[in-house]
């Protein structure tokens, strides 16, 4: 695998683990980081921009009713690939 792919896998796993809750891409990013320093925030948000637009979509995101800020989850298809590929 390369770099681009374990950092998505990393955020779609994340985000599976965690799907009632949904998290900023700095969030993400620093509970990643711990685990992979090696991955930058840049790498974050195109993995984000990437699941985003599968289709079907992996990972949906809406923005703060008063902010810029986007919020990200897995979608339903997210889980089952998440599931399927590493059994959570």
């Amino acid at each position: 695998m390369n770099k681009n792919e374990d950092v998505r896998n990393a955020v779609l796993e994340y985000l599976g683990s965690r799907q009632n809750v949904a998290q900023t891409s700095s969030t993400i990013w620093r509970k990643l980081h711990k685990e992979n320093p090696t991955f930058s925030v840049a790498d974050v948000d195109n993995a984000l921009n990437f699941l985003t637009q599968t289709n079907p979509p992996l990972v949906k995101f809406q923005h703060d009713p008063l902010g810029s800020t986007k919020y990200y989850q897995a979608t339903t298809d997210g889980i089952l690939y998440i599931e399927r590929n590493f059994g959570l």
